[in-house]
């Protein structure tokens, strides 16, 4: 690959995030580029840049969805009448989960279904947060200081 044919993969890349395309867009084949990147240390370096700023454009998108929301359109009697500003609230709670390490940290339990001992458990996960509305100030404390050991101890990350 040619100085030139890399430079145009790599702005692709960093465009996109998807090799196949990145690929095409320069004209070279996939394994060509991946042989290229494993043979040169500088390309790769600059290939796992390129998919940084994909991946930061992706998350400037996710942060715009979830923040400014999207217009969707309003139909009335089958005419487009107007729009609504949808939000994603999954963008935020992905978002929050990337960035806060209290939203990663999942609690596991079982309960017993409708007080049956007999009954299998049911297993479901929740974070902390979702916790602090029932909990007493005590319950809430400990349940954090059970979190911070945990994050301490590399779980939830």
């Amino acid at each position: 690959m040619t100085d030139r044919v890399k430079a145009m993969f790599l702005d692709e890349l960093a465009v996109n995030g998807n090799v196949s395309a990145a690929c095409r867009s320069a004209g070279v084949a996939r394994q060509t580029a991946y042989r290229h990147q494993s043979e040169d240390h500088e390309f790769a370096e600059a290939w796992s840049d390129a998919l940084e700023q994909a991946t930061d454009r992706l998350e400037l998108e996710a942060r715009r969805r979830a923040h400014e929301g999207t217009p969707e359109p309003v139909f009335y009697q089958g005419v487009e009448c107007g729009t609504v500003q949808r939000y994603s609230d999954t963008l935020m709670i992905q978002l929050l989960k990337a960035h806060h390490p209290a939203h990663r940290l999942t609690i596991n339990h079982k309960h017993a279904h409708g007080g049956d001992p007999d009954a299998p458990p049911i297993s479901s996960s929740r974070t902390v947060y979702d916790y602090k509305a029932t909990m007493t100030r005590e319950e809430l404390e400990q349940a954090q200081e059970l979190a911070n050991k945990a994050l301490q101890r590399g779980v939830g990350k």
